[in-house]
């Protein structure tokens, strides 16, 4: 269902001490409460405050906040209310990561991290429409370093690589896309 069509109340249980209750935190004033990704939460300011909220991105549960993103997507949330340059913050994380290994071909990263990294590069062969203004690197060549390290095969040679021309990259310029097989078409 479409988010403005859903309320919480409905689906989740005061009375239930598992997943799907409802948890109710008072914070005093100059404390700091840090939510999980992707957790549906409310505020309730009783009285005049100055509350400061937002959101973060981590290495840690980037798979969750791919789907996250995806949910926003399909239910049409407003952009007001989604995190900010979110495709384009991946290729950026994707290019440290990419940096990370081609500088020392022995570094360790966290199963969480891995994982992140294994949707993260599925989901990006979607967007590179979503390519940031002045991004050097290749797009295909960032996602074939960390694939090569998450399986551990040898990384790619970077001439086999053309010089990255984000216009060849299938823009769609009536702003409407489909995929098909991996890639966005014109429509």
């Amino acid at each position: 269902r479409r988010q403005r069509q859903m309320c919480i109340r409905d689906r989740v249980s005061t009375q239930s001490t598992g997943a799907d209750c409802v948890i109710k935190c008072e914070l005093p004033e100059g404390h700091t409460l840090l939510i999980p990704s992707a957790w549906i939460h409310a505020v309730y300011t009783p009285e005049d405050s100055i509350v400061l909220g937002g959101n973060f991105l981590h290495s840690f549960n980037m798979e969750l906040q791919i789907k996250s993103y995806e949910i926003e997507e399909e239910t049409k949330t407003p952009e007001q209310f989604r995190f900010p340059f979110f495709e384009q913050l991946q290729w950026y994380c994707a290019e440290n990561y990419a940096k990370l290994f081609l500088e020392n071909k022995k570094a360790t990263i966290t199963d969480d991290e891995k994982q992140g990294l294994y949707a993260m590069i599925e989901w990006l062969k979607y967007y590179k429409h979503e390519i940031p203004e002045g991004f050097s690197k290749h797009p295909n060549y960032i996602i074939s370093v960390i694939d090569s390290y998450l399986h551990d095969r040898p990384f790619p040679d970077v001439r086999q690589y053309k010089a990255f021309d984000k216009t060849a990259v299938g823009l769609c310029i009536c702003g409407k896309g489909e995929r098909y097989a991996g890639l966005w078409v014109a429509c």
